[in-house]
C-alpha cells in the first residue's frame, strides 16, 4: 500500500487472493503479473494506480471487488474470466482511458457506478445474463456511442444508470448521447424512451426516436409531417 516507487510487480503463482488496499496508491505501478491460482481480487487492492495501462485477469478468478481499480487513470484495457459473475460497485470507477472491456457472459448484475467517468469507452456489451444494472453505472461515460443489452428482462435501478448520482465520488456528468441497443419491448427499450434516449433495436432496422418521416433525423419536418397527418385524419372524419 502506497508503494509510490513501485513499477512492477509478479505475484506468486501459489497466491489465491489479493487483500483489500494491497497495491492502493502505487501510482507508479504500471505492470502487474497476476497468478493463474488467484480467486479473488480484494476491494481497492488497485485503487489509485494511476501509472497501470493494462491487466488481464487470469481464468479462475471469481470476484473483484468495490473499486478494485477505481481511479486507474491509464488504464486501457481490461480481461475479465469467465467465472466471474458480477462486475462490483465502482470496480471501474474513474477510469478514465479505458477503451475496452470485454464483460464475459457469466455476469448476472453491474454494480453502482461500476463504470463512472469511463469517458474514454466507446462501447459496452452486456451479455444475455446480466440481470440488473446499478444506478450511475455509466454515468459521465461521455465517448459510450452504443450500450448494447441483450437480456429484455434485464432491470434497471429507479436512479438513472447514465447519469451522475450522488454515491458517486464526485464530479457531474454530460447527458447520454449515444444509442441503446435491446430488443424491441425489452426493459431497455422502455428505459430508453422514458428518458429520452435513442434506441435501436437488436432484431428490428434501427428506430430513431421522433424520427416521423422516415429521414433519418429528427428535426422541424418531423413536425410538420405528424401535424399534416393528424389534419388528413380529422378530414377522413368529417
Amino acid at each position: 500500500k502506497s508503494c509510490v516507487s513501485l513499477v512492477s510487480v509478479a505475484l506468486p503463482q501459489t497466491l489465491t487472493e489479493i487483500e483489500d488496499g494491497a497495491f492502493y496508491n502505487c501510482r507508479a505501478l504500471e505492470r502487474v503479473q497476476l497468478p493463474n491460482s488467484l480467486q479473488t481480487i480484494g476491494d481497492g487492492a488497485f485503487l489509485c494506480c494511476d501509472a497501470l495501462e493494462r491487466v488481464i485477469v487470469p481464468s479462475g478468478t471469481a470476484a473483484i471487488g468495490e473499486n478494485a481499480f477505481g481511479g486507474c487513470t491509464n488504464l486501457k484495457s481490461v480481461v475479465i474470466p469467465k467465472e466471474c459473475s458480477k462486475i462490483s460497485d465502482g470496480t471501474f470507477s474513474g477510469c478514465n482511458s479505458l477503451e475496452n472491456v470485454v464483460i464475459p457472459e457469466n455476469v448476472k448484475s453491474i454494480g453502482d457506478c461500476a463504470f463512472y467517468l469511463c469517458d474514454s469507452l466507446k462501447e459496452a456489451t452486456l451479455p444475455e445474463n446480466v440481470e440488473c444494472i446499478g444506478k450511475g453505472a455509466f454515468s459521465g461515460c461521455g465517448d459510450l456511442g452504443k450500450l448494447t443489452i441483450e437480456n429484455s428482462n434485464c432491470s434497471f435501478n429507479e436512479d438513472d444508470i447514465l447519469k451522475a448520482v450522488s454515491n458517486c465520488s464526485g464530479g457531474t456528468s454530460d447527458c447520454f448521447r449515444g444509442t441503446i441497443i435491446a430488443p424491441s419491448g425489452s426493459k431497455a427499450d422502455e428505459y430508453a424512451e422514458k428518458n429520452g434516449y435513442r434506441f435501436n433495436s437488436l432484431d428490428e432496422s434501427p428506430v430513431l426516436r421522433g424520427d416521423a418521416n422516415g429521414d433519418g433525423t429528427v428535426n422541424v419536418r418531423d413536425a410538420a409531417f405528424i401535424a399534416n397527418r393528424v389534419s388528413l385524419q380529422k378530414e377522413k372524419e368529417l
